[in-house]
């Protein structure tokens, strides 16, 4: 029931050119617990095990070995889309899927691994390494507040192109449209389906699915957020382990689903 290992694997769109592939793993080192997101490159052959070393794109400490998320997807834009859980614990027990300002849990994340000219610098954090930049039309790059309240500018997360998850563990583009979907690990009440749009709010821990979250704000407008395209209750099923968006005919009776 852990997150831990490899836990997401993405090939460049031009990998057959220049042999790149992206990986989000955990990382061990006495105490220290951490989250790494990789680049490498395969051989000549195109194997991935090249021998070659991992350059690292983004690394982050974590505090449990829970809810880590771990989808990592190119986008029909080209940039790299990753989904990252709210760090572990019970009911968003350290407050990090209603924040834009801190680090980069519960929500989807969108980075140019390309560095595209006109793109732009992400704020100061201990764990960059000069390896991406911020797609300049994600949604909360001119951000100043959140929520209703002010944020802190110097440690915006321009990175975040959806928020308001608690473990969005896998998620997926429909190939014909290039809408994105993901699941999301509920706490003890709803397993969800969220179409992800740009700037989206999915409401975790203010709702979980459509019903009250656990930490539900009587003030909250449910005009705010974003509710699930499919939900189901734990007496049901478990969280949703897999995700595949399929187009195809083999069978065509499964092809958009």
């Amino acid at each position: 029931t852990n997150d831990e290992g490899l836990l997401g694997l993405a090939f460049h769109p031009d990998f057959a050119k220049n042999r790149k592939y992206y990986f989000m793993h955990e990382v061990k080192d006495g105490t220290r617990r951490g989250m790494v997101i990789g680049e490498r490159e395969a051989n000549k052959n195109l194997l991935i095990d090249s021998g070659k070393p991992t350059r690292k794109v983004l690394d982050f400490d974590v505090a449990t070995q829970f809810h880590h998320g771990g989808g990592l997807e190119f986008g029909p834009d080209g940039y790299l889309y990753l989904s990252l859980g709210d760090e572990g614990g019970g009911y968003d027990q350290y407050n990090n899927s209603q924040r834009i300002d801190h680090d980069y849990f519960g929500g989807i994340i969108r980075i140019d691994v390309d560095q595209r000219e006109n793109n732009l610098l992400p704020n100061s954090h201990i764990g960059l390494h000069g390896n991406y930049r911020i797609p300049r039309d994600n949604p909360f790059v001119n951000a100043t507040t959140f929520g209703g309240k002010p944020i802190n500018r110097k440690k915006l997360r321009s990175e975040f192109w959806a928020v308001g998850l608690r473990n969005p563990w896998r998620m997926a583009f429909d190939p014909k449209t290039g809408n994105l979907y993901t699941g999301d690990t509920g706490d003890h009440v709803r397993e969800e389906i969220n179409l992800i749009k740009r700037g989206g709010n999915y409401g975790y821990p203010i709702f979980e699915g459509t019903p009250e979250g656990p930490k539900y704000n009587s003030n909250a407008k449910r005009s705010d957020y974003i509710f699930p395209e499919a939900e189901y209750g734990r007496a049901y099923g478990n969280d949703i382990a897999g995700f595949h968006f399929y187009r195809g005919n083999q069978p065509a009776s499964l092809d958009g689903h």
